[in-house]
């Protein structure tokens, strides 16, 4: 048993480097454009930025659900050795991701005035987010396809090529920044249009020099040209990915629906507010990223797992991710807490009122970033056998219940309200999700039930979750 653990151990903590550091690029594109933005363009430029972002987080919702889907079906397919099955997942995702993400294009340019409107932005701030907005809402198609081919790797235990990829969008990001808001020699000066621009070049090279390189490889993602198009059989895969990805896509979506709504009664307390609580929200996101990757790479390895039939494996794997996702998000958690004003001085100006504000903002909020570390964990599992209305239940009723809190408080305690209903209601959600995750509902769920192929095709074989494939 206690070899077990430490092999489980190592796999798990070798596939959630790779996506750890993927995923701390991420979060270091948005710090990039917000230190450019917040120190060179201003609080009001900031606030419109932190505006859009959220927005931006809420149109990738469904997105980010369908590719926890994909990622599970692609690690049960390889886990119970059913390789043929993967082309026909792929060429279904292609499809799904195409057309997701030029719907959704189309339908945030068509919604860019509602969306703000809701929001209730700063006056000072409106002009520069809806500039913001239209040029970043050209990402989308690119980040969607993106999203989908890194999602399909990691199924297969592949997370370093997306790291490698991903640095290289980063980089050409942070080049991209200084140059278009500023403008030099014949490129002009775009302003907060320019940091946009930047993540849609930066975002459309990436994909293309993944896509060469995987088709230079003769990676599975990557079909024959004859191939490619998706059957009648596989529009059933299609509609399978949605169906078992929508449920998630919604628990993200109303997470990203209450951050639209917090940020809408944050707005009422003016721009300085606004930007502290932008700035706090970037370090959060620091804060939360090894324990999203160790989730991520706990919901492969299990659906693995579970295509192998091996429980004993799959219980091991949860335990160690929750006590992996706790540490991590507590040594960061203290990190910032020491650090203090140092920290938010690296994305709002020197002797602004922000910087008092985004402390106590911290101070009285970030500790619900443990009890979202602890929530992540836990509901991989379910989410890995398939079991994602459940989890979707208690995520719903805490982010309720959080709004309800932020409302009702605010009437007493003014804009602090706000910041207490994070640990109050991220508590509550703690201990709902160990209820759910020690009953049998989940467990006697259809477990990751694969759809049925007229299989015609092969692809290589890759059953490896701890490396490249």
């Amino acid at each position: 048993m206690r070899s077990d653990r430490i092999e489980i151990g190592l796999a798990l903590v070798s596939l959630a480097i790779p996506i750890m550091a993927s995923n701390i690029l991420g979060v270091l594109d948005g710090l990039i454009n917000a230190m450019w933005v917040g120190r060179c363009l201003g609080d009001a430029a900031l606030a419109a930025a932190s505006n859009v972002n959220t927005v931006v987080t809420f149109i990738f919702s469904t997105a980010l659900g369908i590719s926890t889907a994909l990622t599970i079906q692609i690690a049960f397919c390889l886990g119970d050795g059913t390789t043929k099955d993967v082309a026909h997942v792929v060429r279904a995702a292609w499809t799904v991701f195409t057309l997701l993400g030029i719907l959704t294009f189309a339908a945030g340019e068509g919604l860019c005035d509602e969306l703000l409107r809701a929001l209730e932005v700063p006056p000072e701030s409106v002009y520069q987010a809806e500039e913001y907005l239209r040029w970043i809402l050209a990402s989308i198609p690119i980040s969607y396809l993106f999203g989908m081919i890194i999602a399909a790797l990691r199924g297969a235990g592949n997370a370093k090529t997306p790291f490698y990829f991903c640095l290289l969008s980063i980089g050409l990001d942070g080049a991209f920044n200084p140059l278009l808001i500023f403008g030099i020699g014949p490129i002009p000066h775009l302003g907060i249009k320019g940091a946009a621009l930047a993540t849609v070049l930066s975002q459309g090279i990436g994909l293309s020099a993944l896509i060469v390189f995987l088709f230079l490889r003769g990676h599975f993602l990557c079909l024959p040209r004859e191939n490619f198009v998706v059957r009648g059989g596989e529009c059933k895969v299609a509609w399978e990915l949605i169906r078992r990805g929508g449920p998630i896509g919604v628990e993200l979506l109303s997470e990203s629906l209450l951050a639209i709504l917090m940020m809408s009664l944050v707005n009422k307390f003016g721009t300085h507010v606004t930007a502290a609580f932008g700035a706090v929200n970037q370090l959060w996101n620091c804060v939360m990223m090894p324990s999203m990757a160790v989730s991520l790479a706990a919901i492969a390895m299990t659906a693995n797992s579970f295509g192998a039939g091996d429980w004993m494996r799959v219980k091991l794997i949860t335990r160690l991710s929750v006590v992996c996702s706790l540490v991590s998000a507590g040594a960061l958690l203290l990190v910032l807490e020491l650090t203090g004003s140092r920290t938010f001085a690296l994305f709002l100006p020197a002797h602004s009122p922000a910087l008092a504000i985004a402390d106590n903002i911290n101070r009285l909020a970030s500790w619900s970033c443990l009890a979202s570390a602890c929530c992540s964990a836990l509901i991989g599992t379910p989410r890995a056998a398939g079991a994602v209305w459940g989890p979707f239940t208690i995520s719903m009723g805490a982010l309720v219940l959080r709004f309800v809190l932020a409302e009702a408080l605010l009437r007493q305690f003014q804009v602090v309200g706000i910041w207490v209903s994070f640990p109050i209601s991220g508590a509550i959600a703690v201990i709902g999700t160990i209820i759910y995750y020690r009953s049998t509902s989940w467990s006697s769920a259809e477990v990751c039930q694969k759809v049925s192929f007229a299989v015609t095709e092969s692809v290589p074989s890759a059953t490896n979750l701890t490396g490249d494939p």
